[in-house]
């Protein structure tokens, strides 16, 4: 249900970002309460960074520069806002280019993968 609400979040206009920060409290709580499966508090500590980023700038920042070196347009989501000056915490905002898959990512969202991709490899191993 919790990634089901980051999902759809982009189409709530102005409730997007509370819905899916919402979202993230719930992943980093399911996340917590299965904390014995590998991987757990990757997915528990990434979302946590991220609810923790966007909380304090009003939205994920974004850094453009990274966009435009990836090929993708700014987003207009009502979840993500533009890295400047003024940033908290922009070393936790959008700002990893990985280019394989020309897209922008935060140490949140590596950390989740990480965590989401181990438990996976591990439960069915």
């Amino acid at each position: 249900m919790a990634a089901a609400l980051r999902a759809v979040a982009p189409f709530f206009g102005q409730l997007a970002l509370g819905i899916s920060m919402f979202g993230l409290a719930l992943i980093a709580l399911v996340a917590v309460v299965n904390r014995a499966l590998p991987g757990a508090w990757l997915v528990a500590l990434g979302s946590t960074l991220n609810l923790l980023v966007i909380s304090v700038n009003g939205g994920m920042p974004v850094d453009p520069e990274a966009m435009t070196t990836a090929g993708k347009s700014l987003p207009n989501d009502g979840l993500h806002v533009l890295l400047g000056p003024a940033t908290h915490l922009g070393f936790l905002a959008d700002v990893l280019l990985a280019p394989i898959v020309n897209n922008v990512y935060s140490v949140g969202d590596v950390l989740l993968a990480a965590g989401g991709f181990w438990m996976a490899f591990r439960v069915l191993r």
